[in-house]
C-alpha cells in the first residue's frame, strides 16, 4: 500500500532494474578502491618522509663534524710549540679515525713551568707595536 492508502503498483518498491543495481555496486566498489589506494599512498608518503628526516639528520651531523674538524685544524695551525702541536695533531688523528685513546699510565711527566712574560705598551703611542719579553 502507498502512503495515501492506494495499492502500490507491483514492482515499484524494488529497484527499477538490474542496471541500477549494477551501477550502485560499481560506484561502491570504485569508492572503496579509491579509499584503499589513497591509504596506501599516504602510508608510502609517511615512510618517505621518515626516511628524508633521517637523511637530513645525518647530513646535519656530517656538516657539523666537518665544520668542527676545519676549526680544529685552523686552531692547530696557530700553535707555535712543536711538542704541543705534535701531541694535538696525534689527538686529532685519533679523533678523526674514531680510535680509542690509549691508556698511558705512568708515561706522562710533569710539564715544565710556563715562561713568565711581561708586556710593555706605551700608553701614548697608539698604533706602535708593544714590546713583549719572556723570562725562562
Amino acid at each position: 500500500m502507498s502512503i495515501d492508502g492506494d495499492a502500490a503498483p507491483s514492482g515499484q518498491d524494488q529497484a527499477e532494474s538490474t542496471g541500477d543495481q549494477y551501477a550502485s555496486v560499481t560506484a561502491s566498489v570504485a569508492g572503496l578502491l579509491m579509499t584503499v589506494i589513497g591509504t596506501l599512498f599516504h602510508r608510502r608518503a609517511d615512510l618517505a618522509l621518515k626516511h628524508t628526516e633521517s637523511q637530513t639528520q645525518s647530513l646535519r651531523q656530517d656538516m657539523k663534524v666537518e665544520r668542527d674538524a676545519g676549526q680544529a685544524i685552523r686552531l692547530l695551525e696557530d700553535v707555535e710549540d712543536p711538542t704541543l702541536k705534535a701531541h694535538l695533531q696525534a689527538a686529532l688523528i685519533l679523533k678523526f679515525s674514531a680510535a680509542k685513546f690509549p691508556e698511558l699510565d705512568g708515561v706522562f711527566r710533569p710539564a715544565a713551568p710556563l715562561p713568565q712574560a711581561s708586556v710593555k705598551c706605551p700608553a701614548a703611542a697608539v698604533g706602535e707595536p708593544c714590546v713583549v719579553t719572556v723570562r725562562r
